[in-house]
């Protein structure tokens, strides 16, 4: 997702849209996907180019609910 807010460019998604990563994001990003997490990229730049550098990640993750099964197997006879 790309947005200028307040004159500001950002980017937010995946590792694939930076060239690179703040110090130690990468690390952190790495040992949050192994425990399952999907990790989201941050970048801005307040002259307005378009960011190159993720300068912050977030992890979001989501239980397994005990319905899960019976949802899939309903969406895979629609």
């Amino acid at each position: 997702m790309r947005a200028t807010v307040d004159g500001t460019s950002v980017v937010v998604g995946r590792r694939l849209l930076f060239t690179q990563a703040g110090d130690g994001i990468d690390a952190w990003a790495d040992a949050q996907a192994a425990q399952g997490r999907t990790v989201v990229f941050a970048g801005w730049r307040a002259d307005g180019g378009a960011p190159s550098e993720a300068n912050a990640a977030l992890a979001v993750s989501d239980t397994i609910k005990p319905t899960a099964r019976a949802a899939v197997e309903a969406f895979h006879h629609l």
